[in-house]
């Protein structure tokens, strides 16, 4: 089925694009929200004309979805919720609970549709939720779902303590080199010192064959001195 795109769709299209998409999530999601209408020949002309309208709606939402981005920041909300033993909560957490809870707490209102959950909440503890504000454009935020407030607190200063503690770990693994490259280094440090005492080695053997060379033919050089006086002495008698 083909739509004209009124507004930025992830993963599909720009304002004003003519896609092809399966006529379910056309009828169940596009035009519903009013994101997209039917390929006719008229409104494939009306949005024609309205293009640069329809990309400067589209440029405003961008624009107050960074305003709302900045405005929320690293924020974290909690929402009290009664658990069992286990962790395991007696319901569930959902988009809208989420987006209740920004409004309370953050003083922003915020479209549930913008929450993104891949599936309710339904333990307790800290997790991060994106928030897609604009198809260019998201966030994500921390989510304390615990029995109390006070629990929340300390959910909340154990999470943060625990992030310092890897931050930390990780900071520390960059500026340590690994065992491995230790390692290659004093393989690098042994053969460098095999190959200085080989060459130390060498040149004293060099140095000693050539003594011993020198050594010899003193004597044959003295050898032949002496049988030549001997038959000097041995002419004169």
């Amino acid at each position: 089925m083909q739509v004209i795109l009124l507004e930025r769709v992830e993963k599909l299209g720009v304002p004003g694009a003519i896609v092809d998409v399966k006529r379910g999530y056309a009828r169940n999601w596009l035009l519903p929200q009013g994101k997209a209408l039917i390929a006719t020949k008229e409104n494939i002309k009306t949005a024609e004309k309205e293009k640069q309208q329809i990309l400067a709606r589209d440029s405003a939402k961008k624009a107050e979805a960074e305003t709302v981005k900045q405005a929320l920041g690293t924020s974290r909300v909690f929402l009290i919720r009664a658990a069992g033993e286990s962790g395991q909560l007696y319901g569930s957490v959902r988009d809208a609970d989420i987006a209740q809870a920004i409004e309370q707490q953050v003083k922003i209102l915020v479209n549930k549709k913008f929450v993104v959950l891949q599936q309710p909440i339904r333990t307790l503890g800290i997790s991060p939720v994106k928030l897609a504000l604009h198809p260019q454009v998201d966030i994500r935020i921390e989510v304390n779902v615990a029995q109390s407030e006070d629990e929340a607190k300390t959910q909340a200063i154990k999470h943060d303590r625990e992030i310092a503690k890897q931050k930390a770990e990780e900071k520390n693994k960059s500026l340590k080199p690994s065992r491995s490259d230790s390692a290659k280094r004093k393989d690098a440090e042994v053969k460098d010192s095999g190959a200085e005492g080989t060459e130390v080695k060498g040149a004293e053997v060099k140095g000693a064959e050539a003594e011993g060379a020198e050594v010899k033919g003193a004597e044959a050089e003295g050898a032949g001195q002496s049988e030549s006086s001997e038959k000097s002495g041995g002419e004169v008698a």
